[in-house]
């Protein structure tokens, strides 16, 4: 199960992989576009870009999913484990039954056959 801080670090490394591949402000004023050209062109970047209020809760959102899911697979864990563990008693439990009726079918005069 990822912790509260493994998600924090993949964030944290999503993050940095992003500033590698994207142009910051000032790259692009080094680069391209006076201060000016850029404010024109890119005055509406929320309108485009999600903010980091909308970033964290779609983080919170997925972490929520994360976690309903974990708590799906252990139940699913759990599940497998007792019916595992409860296989050998009901074999241990058909033989004994094959064991009582192949004792009394001759006694009751009854032809058993495995």
């Amino acid at each position: 199960m990822l912790s509260d801080e493994d998600i924090k670090k993949l964030t944290k490394a999503q993050i940095e992989a992003q500033k590698e591949v994207f142009y910051t402000k000032e790259d692009l004023d080094e680069k391209f576009y006076s201060k000016i050209e850029i404010s024109l062109k890119f005055s509406n970047l929320q309108d485009v870009f999600a903010t980091k209020k909308e970033m964290k809760t779609g983080f919170n959102n997925i972490n929520k999913r994360l976690d309903n899911l974990q708590t799906s697979v252990d139940a699913i864990a759990k599940d497998n484990l007792t019916k595992s563990q409860e296989i050998p008693v009901l074999n241990r439990r058909v033989k004994q039954v094959e064991n009582w009726v192949d004792k009394a079918a001759p006694k009751l005069g009854i032809k058993f056959v495995h």
